[in-house]
């Protein structure tokens, strides 16, 4: 194989020269595209963390009605963190235990209602009763705000068995998009 020098070489392959210029190239490619990766993968984060709620309030529902025992969801929004267990005083393990951090760019805000006012100043709850309802004390929205895209607002269904997505203005469900 003849080198664009015009030296022939035994081994093909890539010289050293070569490489450093691809390297450079990508470096360029990347320093340009960046800014806008950075605001794909943030607004990501928000769509995510929402989807990973839901998920986590369909699973304690469904745990509360398989086991037979309230299960309470429980949010700390100073620490950015949320999960699931059994009501005090039922067996733990660690199937349906669960502790989940938010992204650092994102926030949660309790909305609260004349039931739920007192439990908010505690620790915001949920609770997930035997039967597939939600307790009435159980708080009634959330919103979890990126602190750069916007929010989204999950509010619980008008029959009071689940969790949705919500319009604030409309209080109407909105489909999430894939």
């Amino acid at each position: 194989m003849t080198s664009p020098t015009g030296i022939k070489r035994n081994n093909p392959g890539f010289t050293l020269i070569e490489l450093i210029l691809v390297l450079g190239l990508l470096a360029a490619i990347l320093t340009v595209t960046a800014p806008s990766l950075s605001r794909f993968f943030s607004g990501r984060a928000l769509k995510e963390e929402t989807r990973r709620f839901l998920a986590l309030t369909q699973y304690g529902s469904n745990q509360a009605i398989n086991e037979g025992i309230p299960m309470v969801l429980w949010i700390e929004t100073k620490l950015g963190e949320y999960g699931l267990r059994p009501e005090t005083g039922y067996p733990t393990n660690r199937y349906n235990t669960f502790r989940y951090h938010l992204h650092e760019d994102l926030e949660m805000d309790i909305e609260t209602t004349e039931l739920n006012q007192l439990d908010v100043i505690r620790t915001p709850t949920v609770w997930f009763l035997p039967d597939g309802s939600i307790s009435e004390t159980s708080l009634y929205s959330i919103r979890i705000k990126d602190r750069r895209e916007g929010e989204t607002r999950i509010a619980q269904s008008h029959n009071r068995l689940n969790f949705e997505v919500r319009d604030r203005q409309h209080d109407q469900m909105v489909q999430p998009r894939p």
